[in-house]
């Protein structure tokens, strides 16, 4: 049992479990405040070409996980849809254009699948951080799923630099600090509003 093995199966789990404490708090407090349409489509797009990209290099860890992922966040988008927050064809259209973009660099390079991929969920998590910044309510934003989600992060940063893969490792310098931000935010908010309740 080699440490990448054994890197690559705690990468799995964290990835298989840090999106779900998420769908569980958006279909529980129905609501979806703090979450944005933007950055949820960007995720479907960005899962399917880490599917892609997982698949060609023979990387169970990265396909399974994004499989998982990209059911998580179509439900999301779901609800957002549900709220009125998006349209139901916009979910449709994520997956498209994602399947046409993995297919499209695939004809190039499977690395060009992995650094598109990196573009596309780098770029990803910018709208939800810039939603962050500027939402005054973030009850729908679950701190466990951030929590592990930070932890996802800093695991794949540690397992993209064992395996000597920069397609896998430099996503997580931009996703650690801005999911950083997000939790630390939603902690704050998550706080003062169980300040307000016990005071009602």
């Amino acid at each position: 049992m080699s440490v990448t093995w054994v890197l690559g199966t705690w990468c799995l789990i964290v990835s298989l479990s840090f999106i779900w404490p998420q769908v569980w708090r958006v279909f529980k407090e129905d609501s979806t405040h703090g979450l944005s349409t933007l950055g949820s489509l960007y995720s479907l797009i960005g899962s399917i070409l880490w599917m892609t990209y997982g698949a060609f290099e023979h990387r169970p860890p990265i396909y399974i996980s994004n499989f998982s992922f990209l059911m998580a966040g179509s439900l999301i988008c779901w609800q957002l849809a549900r709220h009125k927050k998006m349209a139901r064809s916009h979910i449709l259209a994520a997956y498209i254009i994602g399947i046409l973009i993995a297919f499209v660099a695939h004809s190039v390079s499977v690395a060009t699948v992995g650094w598109v991929a990196i573009v596309v969920s780098t770029s990803g998590i910018l709208p939800q951080t810039i939603h962050v910044i500027n939402t005054h309510s973030l009850h729908g934003i679950s701190v466990i799923s951030y929590r592990i989600t930070l932890t996802s992060s800093i695991s794949w940063l540690i397992f993209g630099i064992s395996v000597q893969d920069p397609i896998v490792a430099l996503p997580n310098l931009i996703i650690g600090p801005c999911v950083a931000y997000i939790l630390i935010k939603a902690q704050r908010w998550h706080s003062a509003a169980r300040s307000v309740e016990a005071t009602l």
